[in-house]
C-alpha cells in the first residue's frame, strides 16, 4: 500500500477518534453542568402538593411485599401509575421518608435522559452539534425544575426515560434492516413508559414522525407494524377518561368556560409554551385558570391566535429553505404532538391552565430545531450564514449561562412548603389556592393561628371553596374550638353536599365532644357517599364502642379489615369489642393478629392480658402485662392489671409492688387496692 494512502487512513482514524472524544467530552460537560445546576435541589424537603399523594401518605409504596407490589400494578388509573409507584416504593424501602434520596434519584433519571436525548439525536442526524445543543437545552432549561426537583414528578423523568429508550430502539429497527427484536424491545419500553405516565400515549404517533424523517413510504406494512403500539394507549385512554370525567374540577372548568373560550385557552397555552421556551421568566408552580370579567377572558387570550399565526408564518418561511424543511417539520411536530394532551382542549383536571412540567418531553422538539439551525448556519447553508455564524456560538453561551443561573436559583423555591407557597402567592396574590395550601403547611407545622389567617384569606378570595372551610374546621379542632369547627364543616357541606371528608371530620369533632350519637350519624353519611371510606368505618366502630354497641362495632371493624387487612389497630379494637361480649376465643385470635402486624403495639398485649385473665389464665395474663410495661413503662393500667393477676396466684407481695409503683402518680384505683390488700 502506498505511503500516501496509509497516511490518509491514519489521519482519518485520528480525525474520527478526535471527533468521538470531543462529542463525549462535550456530553460529559453537559452532565457535569446539570449536576451543578441541580445541586441546590438535593437538600429540599417534600412539599404538600402531591408529594403526599405519591410518597408521604401513599400506603402503596410502603408495602414492598409481593402482595404490595401486586397491588401497585393492579392500581392503574389516573393518579396511580404502577412503574412510578414501584420506583418510589424502592426508594421508600431503602431510605424510608428521607427526602434527599428521592431527589437524588430524580436527578439521576434526568441525567440518564440527557444522555438518551443526545444519543437519539446523533443517531438520526449523525451531527454531534445538533445532538449537543438539543441535549444542552433539554438539560438546563428552567422549565426542567418542576419535573426534576419536585419528587411527585418522578413520573415525568421516568416515563421520558422509557419513552426515549423506545424511540432509540425503533431507530435501530429502521437502521438495521427491520430486525424484529428491536421493534419488540421498543414495544415493551413503550408499555413501561405508559405505566409511568399517561402522556406516553403519544409515542405511537412519534414513531410515524420518525418514519417521515427517514423518508419511509407510508404503506400498509408501516401501519400494521404500529398496531401493537396503539393497543395499550387505547386501553389507557379509556381508563383515564373514565377517571377524569368523575373529577369535580373538570366539571367546574367546563361549566365556567364555553367552547369558544376553550379555543382561545388552547391557543394561549400553546403560545405560552412557545414563548417560554425562549424567554423562561416569571416562573411559577401554579399558573391558574383566568378569571372572566364581564364574561370575557383577559386580553392576552384573544391575542394568542394571532401569535400562533405568526409562528406558523415564521416556520413556513424557514420550511421554504428546502435544506432544513424536514428538520423543522420533525422538530415542531414532535413538540406539538407531545404537548397536545395538555393544551386544555379537553380539560383534564387540576387548577392550572399551563404547567411548566408539561414541557419536559415536548421541548426536545424545539431544542432539536435550534440544534439543526445551528448546524445549517455553521455549514454555510443559509444565504446569510456568514453573518450569523459569528454570533451563533456567543448567543448559545449566553443562553447557557442565563438558563443555568435561573434553574440553579429556581430549585431553591422548592426547598420547603413555605418557600414554595410563598412564591405562588407572590406571583399570583389573588389566587385563593395559594393561601389555602400555605395554610395547610402552617397547620402541619402546628402554627394553628397562622394557618387560620391563611384559610381566612383563601375564603375571602373564594367564599365557595369548600376545602378551605373543611381545613379551617380541622385547625379549629386542633385548638379545641369544637363549635367553630362544626360550623365550618357544616358550611363546607352546604357548598358541597356530597363531601364525604367533611362528614367524617365532623364525626371526629363530635367524638371529641363526646357526642357519640351525632358522630355515628356523620360517619354513616360519609360511608353512604363513599362505601370504601376506611377511616370512617374504623372510627364509627370506635364511636359504637363508646355507646356499648359492641356488635355494631365488630361489624365496622370487620369492614375496616376487609378494606385493609394489615393494620394492627383494626384487629386490636375488634378484639376489645369481642372481649366485652365475652367472645374470648375470637378476641385472643384478633389480639394475636394485631401483634403479628405490630409487635410493639402495647395495648394489644394489655388487652390480650385482660382476656386471658377473663379466661383464668393468670400466668399468661401476667406475661402480657409485663410485655406491655416493657414496651411502655408509663402504661398505668398494665401495672394495676398485673397486680390483680398476681393476686389471683397468691403473689400478694408482687401485686402490692405493682400498685405501689402507680400510687405515687395519684392513681385512685391503686390506692384503694393497696388499702384493701396490702395492710396499709
Amino acid at each position: 500500500m502506498p505511503k500516501s494512502v496509509k497516511k490518509n487512513i491514519k489521519q482519518n482514524n485520528i480525525s474520527k477518534k478526535n471527533s468521538f472524544s470531543s462529542k463525549y467530552l462535550l456530553l460529559t460537560g453537559i452532565v457535569v453542568l446539570t449536576i451543578f445546576v441541580f445541586s441546590t435541589a438535593v437538600n429540599n424537603d417534600f412539599i404538600n402538593w402531591d408529594d403526599e399523594v405519591y410518597v408521604t401518605a401513599n400506603n402503596y409504596i410502603k408495602d414492598f411485599s409481593l402482595n404490595g407490589i401486586t397491588k401497585i400494578f393492579s392500581s392503574y388509573s389516573k393518579d396511580e401509575l404502577p412503574m412510578t409507584l414501584f420506583s418510589l416504593a424502592i426508594d421508600y424501602k431503602l431510605w424510608g421518608l428521607t427526602p434527599k434520596p428521592f431527589h437524588v434519584v430524580n436527578i439521576i433519571f434526568h441525567l440518564l435522559n440527557i444522555i438518551l436525548v443526545f444519543y437519539l439525536i446523533i443517531l438520526i442526524t449523525k451531527r454531534k452539534e445538533a445532538a449537543i445543543i438539543t441535549a444542552l437545552l433539554f438539560a438546563i432549561h428552567p422549565f426542567r425544575v418542576e419535573s426534576v426537583t419536585w419528587v411527585a414528578e418522578r413520573k415525568d423523568v421516568l416515563f421520558t426515560f422509557f419513552y426515549l429508550s423506545s424511540l432509540i430502539s425503533y431507530v435501530y429497527y429502521i437502521q438495521r434492516d427491520r430486525k424484529n427484536s428491536f421493534i419488540f424491545i421498543s414495544l415493551i419500553l413503550s408499555i413501561l413508559s405508559l405505566l409511568s405516565k399517561f402522556s406516553a400515549v403519544t409515542l405511537p404517533v412519534i414513531l410515524f414522525l420518525i418514519d417521515y424523517y427517514y423518508g419511509r413510504k407510508f404503506t400498509w406494512k408501516i401501519i400494521l407494524e404500529k398496531i401493537p403500539f396503539f393497543i395499550m394507549p387505547v386501553i389507557s385512554g379509556i381508563i383515564h377518561y373514565k377517571s377524569a370525567t368523575g373529577i369535580e374540577l373538570v366539571s367546574e372548568i367546563t361549566q365556567k368556560y364555553s367552547f369558544v373560550d376553550t379555543i382561545f385557552i388552547a391557543n394561549y397555552t400553546l403560545s405560552f409554551y412557545i414563548i417560554k421556551f425562549l424567554f423562561p421568566f416569571n416562573l411559577c408552580a401554579l399558573h391558574p385558570y383566568p378569571d372572566k370579567v364581564s364574561g370575557l377572558l383577559p386580553i392576552e387570550y384573544y391575542i394568542a391566535p394571532l401569535f400562533i399565526i405568526f409562528v406558523v408564518f415564521v416556520l413556513y418561511k424557514i420550511w421554504k429553505q428546502s435544506l432544513i424543511k424536514r428538520e423543522v417539520v420533525f422538530g415542531f411536530l414532535f413538540f406539538l404532538i407531545t404537548i397536545a394532551l395538555v393544551l386544555q382542549i379537553i380539560p383534564f383536571g387540576g387548577k392550572v391552565v399551563v404547567g411548566e412540567r408539561y414541557t419536559y418531553l415536548p421541548y426536545i422538539g424545539l431544542s432539536f430545531i435550534i440544534g439543526q439551525l445551528y448546524c445549517f448556519i455553521t455549514d454555510n447553508k443559509f444565504k446569510n450564514s456568514y453573518m450569523l455564524k459569528k454570533y451563533a456560538l456567543p448567543i448559545l453561551i449566553v443562553i447557557t449561562l442565563v438558563f443555568s443561573i435561573i434553574t440553579f436559583n429556581r430549585n431553591k423555591v422548592y426547598k420547603d412548603n413555605f418557600t414554595f407557597w410563598s412564591d405562588v402567592i407572590d406571583k399570583y396574590p389573588d389566587f385563593y389556592f395559594g393561601y389555602f395550601s400555605y395554610g395547610n403547611a402552617k397547620k402541619y407545622n402546628k402554627e394553628f393561628e397562622e394557618a387560620l389567617i391563611q384559610y381566612d384569606k383563601s375564603i375571602k378570595l373564594n367564599p365557595d371553596f369548600a376545602l378551605a372551610y373543611n381545613n379551617r374546621g380541622l385547625t379549629k379542632q386542633d385548638i379545641k374550638d369544637y363549635k367553630g369547627a362544626v360550623k365550618d364543616f357544616e358550611t363546607a357541606l352546604k357548598l358541597k353536599p356530597n363531601y364525604d371528608v367533611a362528614y367524617y371530620n365532623c364525626g371526629l369533632v363530635k367524638s371529641d365532644m363526646q357526642d357519640y350519637k351525632s358522630a355515628i350519624e356523620n360517619y354513616s353519611k360519609a360511608i353512604k357517599i363513599n362505601p370504601d371510606y376506611l377511616s370512617a368505618w374504623y372510627n364509627r366502630g370506635n364511636a359504637k364502642c363508646m355507646v356499648s354497641d359492641y356488635k355494631g362495632a365488630i361489624f365496622d371493624y370487620t369492614k375496616s379489615i376487609e378494606l385493609d387487612g394489615t393494620t394492627a389497630n383494626f384487629y386490636c379494637n375488634r378484639g376489645l369489642a369481642e372481649f366485652y361480649l365475652n367472645q374470648n376465643k375470637q378476641a385472643i385470635e384478633d389480639f394475636n393478629k394485631a401483634i403479628i402486624y405490630d409487635p410493639n403495639l402495647d395495648k394489644a398485649y394489655n388487652n390480650r392480658g385482660l382476656t386471658k385473665y377473663n379466661m383464668n389464665d393468670f400466668n399468661g395474663a401476667i406475661e402480657d402485662f409485663t410485655k406491655t410495661i416493657e414496651l411502655n413503662p408509663n402504661y398505668i393500667s398494665a401495672y394495676k392489671n398485673r397486680g390483680l393477676a398476681k393476686l389471683q396466684i397468691n403473689d400478694r407481695s408482687g401485686a402490692c409492688n405493682d400498685w405501689i409503683q402507680i400510687s405515687q402518680s395519684g392513681n385512685a384505683d391503686a390506692n384503694d387496692l393497696i388499702a384493701k390488700y396490702c395492710n396499709r
